[in-house]
């Protein structure tokens, strides 16, 4: 089992380019049901490569990256070091290194589920003012078994040993009333991404986890990635289809 801050080594540079955006949508809600402007602070815990974090900096708030693997964060670097009002700070949900009442609102973009949601609730009331906002946010797969993204799905399940479901499911909806304490809603959002076949090896190879190369069966899942992708391209690319979900409360 790989330790926490460890379980995305090797997979920062497939993260980066292969991973879906956040649609813009998010924002809107945002505004629409707390009031959300860019004049917000965002601490955006398990950030990452910093994809989350990009929609929030373009919005024009300032930006707290905490992500406590090194690997991530120094991609995120790369990525967003030119963007005004981002900080990168190495720290996890659980202890995130932030003052007390210094953030408004606090996010996390496909990483509550690695969190110990206790202890990530008492670090989340610890940091944020006022309403004590928090937004999980996690791009689903929409699993489909009669589109690529089904198909894909089932060749990742296929070959992948340390497989875990993918996105929010891998959470009951007890959980999110437990956190919340029953105070938050629910928004999904159409999300799609336009695949090409490195593209599709890359998706997978972002995964915590994707089997290595080096692994005696990844002839095979690569070639089982080409079969589908062969079935369901147009113009060389396929579609991936997600299901933007955002969970919306207070502490």
């Amino acid at each position: 089992m790989k330790e926490p801050d460890k379980i995305f080594n090797g997979t920062s540079k497939f993260y980066t380019s292969f991973r879906p955006s956040y649609p813009r949508d998010v924002i809107e809600v945002l505004r629409k049901e707390i009031g959300f402007s860019s004049e917000w602070s965002v601490a955006d815990m398990g950030s990452g490569t910093g994809i989350l974090s990009r929609l929030f900096l373009e919005n024009g708030n300032i930006v707290k990256c905490v992500e406590p693997n090194d690997e991530m964060r120094e991609m995120s670097v790369r990525n967003l070091k030119n963007l005004k009002g981002v900080q990168f700070i190495k720290g996890t949900g659980e202890n995130s290194g932030l003052p007390n009442d210094s953030v408004d609102l606090v996010s996390c973009g496909q990483s509550f589920h690695w969190m110990d949601s206790q202890l990530a609730q008492q670090e989340f009331k610890r940091i944020l003012r006022g309403e004590k906002w928090v937004a999980l946010i996690w791009n689903d797969r929409v699993m489909d078994p009669e589109t690529f993204t089904g198909q894909y799905e089932s060749v990742v399940r296929r070959y992948s040993r340390e497989y875990h479901s993918p996105g929010s499911t891998v959470l009951d909806l007890e959980d999110f009333e437990s956190f919340f304490k029953g105070n938050f809603k629910i928004f999904e959002f159409q999300n799609l991404q336009k695949m090409t076949l490195d593209a599709v090896i890359g998706r997978y190879r972002s995964a915590s986890y994707a089997i290595d190369s080096s692994d005696p069966s990844y002839v095979n899942l690569t070639g089982d990635f080409s079969k589908i992708f062969k079935q369901f391209e147009v113009k060389g690319k396929v579609e991936m289809t997600y299901l933007t979900k955002l969970f919306l409360g207070n502490l």
